[in-house]
């Protein structure tokens, strides 16, 4: 299985990569709730009853740990974090509640170093990706 990508061309002007082509993603659908739990129910002994009571509850779980400003460490699927989107200000003293403009939330997949001295992290998430231009009509 592919990403499949097109390209766009940057028309921001005021931004130094004006003019330039970069890939954007292709979305190829949704993977839903229902999909999901039909897809647990059908590998292991669980109904799909008893999957979306679980995912309910994790759902439950995470978005209460998320909003006390704990990192939620989900294992091998990775952690999420919420943080600030703001505008700068020229100084502490300057900076109040208003130049926040909103909340992002962080993914960050499971990661973990080969213990060799290499420093890079491995991702299994993005293990064995390719990358498919879709083709234009």
């Amino acid at each position: 299985m592919a990403l499949f990508y097109k390209l766009k061309r940057n028309e921001i002007r005021s931004n130094k990569s004006f003019g330039k082509w970069f890939a954007i993603p292709v979305k190829m659908g949704t993977l839903g709730m229902d999909v999901i739990e039909q897809r647990v129910q059908n590998n292991c002994s669980m109904k799909r009853s008893d999957v979306r009571a679980v995912l309910c509850e994790v759902q439950e779980v995470i978005k209460d740990g998320l909003l006390s400003g704990m990192v939620v460490d989900l294992g091998e699927l990775g952690k999420f974090q919420l943080s600030p989107k703001s505008v700068g200000a020229d100084s502490p003293l300057d900076f109040t509640k208003r130049n926040i403009k909103g909340v992002r939330c962080n993914y960050t997949p499971y990661g973990y170093r080969r213990g060799n001295g290499d420093r890079t992290i491995q991702r299994d998430f993005f293990k064995n990706v390719d990358f498919e231009r879709l083709k234009s009509d």
